[in-house]
This record gives C-alpha cells, sequence and structure tokens, in this order.
C-alpha cells in the first residue's frame, strides 16, 4: 500500500492548483487525506474518488487557491 500514496505536492500538481487549496478540501471533508506529523498522504483511490464525484464547490472559491 505504500507505494499507493501521494505526497500533497503531487496531489497538488495532479490537481493543478496550490497545496493550500488542497488542505482546504481535506479540512471541509471533500477530499481524504492523511497527517502524518508534518507531512500529508493520499492514496491514489482518495484523488480517484474526488475527481470522479466532486462535491459541490464553488469553482470561483477553488481557483483563488489556485497557483
Amino acid at each position: 500500500m505504500v507505494g499507493d500514496l501521494l505526497t500533497l505536492g503531487q496531489v497538488a500538481e495532479i490537481l493543478g492548483v496550490h497545496s493550500r487549496a488542497i488542505i482546504e478540501l481535506v479540512n471541509r471533508g471533500e477530499l481524504e487525506g492523511q497527517r502524518i506529523g508534518r507531512r500529508w498522504e493520499f492514496t491514489q483511490a482518495a484523488i480517484d474518488d474526488f475527481l470522479d464525484e466532486p462535491p459541490a464547490w464553488q469553482a470561483a472559491e477553488f481557483v483563488s487557491f489556485g497557483k
């Protein structure tokens, strides 16, 4: 399972947004991730679920966290 874990930076790159936007999604419960010490980890399955059925977020709100 360790090979399936993604870092915060990797997820931000996949979704094309700033890492702060990813943390906000986690805090709102829209993306599943786990903080281990100072490091965030995400499974590929969590990213796939997020992309398959995106939550009802406002695009403008999400983009405001962009790069």
